[in-house]
C-alpha cells in the first residue's frame, strides 16, 4: 500500500478516534464539525472514500458514515495513536492491588487480572507461568533424623520445593553437603525439562559421593523437579466488558460466553506471546481462532524471576487503545518490580 498522504493519516486518526468514542459509523460532517477541521466536508468525504478505496475504511451496512476495518485500526496503532499519560490516581490503583498481595503468587496475579479488567473497562487477562521451563538454582540435602533427609530444590525465579526422603542409615553432613554440591555443579543453570529429559547422562560416573542419592534423583527425576503448578489464566473484569456497546449484539456475547467457559483459546492465544517481550496487538481476523476474530487482544511479558508468563486485555477492537496499551505496560512494570521485590 502507498503512504498516507499527511491529509488522509489526519481523516484516519480523527475517523477511528470519533468510532472509538462513540461506537457510531462516522460521517464527514461529524469530523468537520467535532474536530473543527479546515477543509470542508465534501473534501473530507471525498479522502475518506480514497481511505475506503485502500481497504482502511468501510461502510457497515446502508450507513452514510464510516467505520474503520482491521487494516484502518492496524495503520491507526502503528502509526497514528497518540498514547495518554495514566493519571497518578490510576498508577495508584494498579500499585494499590498488586502490593495488596504478598507471598502468594496465584492471589497476586488474580489480582492483577481485576486491575486490569478495572482500569479498562475490558476483559483482564493474566496468563501463569509454566515453570517446566523454570531454571533450577540449587538443591540442599538436610539430615533430620537418621533415616530422613529433607531435599529443597530451588528455582532462580524464587519457588522451592520440598521432599522428605527415607533412607537406610545416617549419613553425615559432609557427605551430603558434597552430594548436593556435585549435584548443583551438573545441573545449575539447566531448566527443569532439561534436568528431566537428561538427567541419568548428567549425573553418570559422579565419585565420592552417596549413591544412593544420586540413584534417587535420577529414578524419581519425574517427581523431584515437577513443581505442582499447572498453566492456568486469571480472567478480570468480566462484568466490564459486557456493558460495552457492542455486547448488545447475539454474535459479541456468544463469543465471549465461549471464551470465558473454554478458556483453553485464551491460554493457548497468550502462550504463543509468551517469548514478545514488547506490547503485542493483533486486531479482528488477525486472530485466526473464530471466537476471537471479533475482539483485539493487547498482550505483554512479566516476569518471575527467570520464567515468563503473559498478561494482556480482550475487548472489541473499537477499544481504546491510547490508554488500554499504557495500562498493560504499566501494569507489567509494576508485576514485574513485586514479584521479583519479594
Amino acid at each position: 500500500m502507498e503512504e498516507l498522504s499527511p491529509r488522509e493519516k489526519l481523516i484516519l486518526r480523527f475517523t477511528v478516534n470519533s468510532f472509538i468514542s462513540t461506537g457510531l459509523p462516522v460521517g464527514s460532517r461529524v469530523l468537520w464539525k467535532n474536530y473543527k477541521l479546515d477543509i470542508c466536508p465534501a473534501t473530507i468525504r471525498n479522502v475518506m472514500f480514497d481511505l475506503e478505496e485502500t481497504g482502511l475504511l468501510e461502510h457497515p451496512y446502508t450507513s452514510a458514515g464510516r467505520v474503520p476495518t482491521d487494516k484502518g485500526f492496524r495503520i491507526y496503532i502503528e502509526d497514528l495513536v497518540q498514547y495518554e499519560k495514566l493519571t497518578e490516581r490510576e498508577k495508584r490503583t494498579i500499585t494499590e492491588y498488586i502490593e495488596s498481595i504478598k507471598n502468594n503468587i496465584d492471589d497476586l496475579l488474580k489480582k492483577t487480572s481485576l486491575v486490569l479488567g478495572k482500569l479498562s473497562k475490558q476483559l483482564g487477562v493474566v496468563l501463569t507461568p509454566n515453570f517446566y521451563g523454570g531454571i533450577f538454582e540449587k538443591v540442599e540435602l538436610v539430615d533430620i533424623s537418621s533415616n530422613k533427609i529433607l531435599v529443597i530444590i530451588t528455582l532462580k525465579a524464587g519457588l522451592f520445593k520440598t521432599i522428605i526422603i527415607e533412607i537406610d542409615s545416617y549419613i553425615p553432613k559432609s557427605e551430603l553437603e558434597e552430594t548436593a554440591r556435585v549435584i548443583n555443579e551438573r545441573l545449575y543453570g539447566l531448566t527443569l525439562g532439561e534436568i528431566k529429559n537428561t538427567i541419568d547422562r548428567r549425573l553418570k560416573d559422579v565419585s565420592e559421593v552417596n549413591e544412593g542419592i544420586i540413584r534417587y534423583f535420577v529414578e524419581y527425576s519425574e517427581h523431584i523437579f515437577e513443581i505442582e503448578w499447572e498453566e492456568d489464566v486469571h480472567l478480570g473484569g468480566t462484568k466490564d466488558i459486557v456493558e460495552q456497546p457492542e455486547f448488545t449484539s447475539s454474535e459479541y456475547l456468544r463469543k465471549i460466553f465461549n471464551l470465558l467457559e473454554d478458556k483453553k483459546t485464551i491460554i493457548n492465544i497468550f502462550k504463543k506471546r509468551k517469548n514478545e517481550d514488547k506490547i503485542t496487538v493483533t486486531i479482528g481476523k488477525e486472530n485466526v481462532d473464530t471466537n476471537i476474530d471479533i475482539f483485539s487482544v493487547v498482550t505483554t511479558v512479566y516476569k518471575i524471576g527467570d520464567v515468563k508468563g503473559t498478561l494482556g486485555i480482550i475487548g472489541p477492537r473499537r477499544m481504546r487503545y491510547s490508554k488500554v496499551i499504557p495500562i498493560v505496560k504499566y501494569t507489567a512494570k509494576m508485576l514485574n518490580k513485586a514479584v521479583n521485590t519479594n
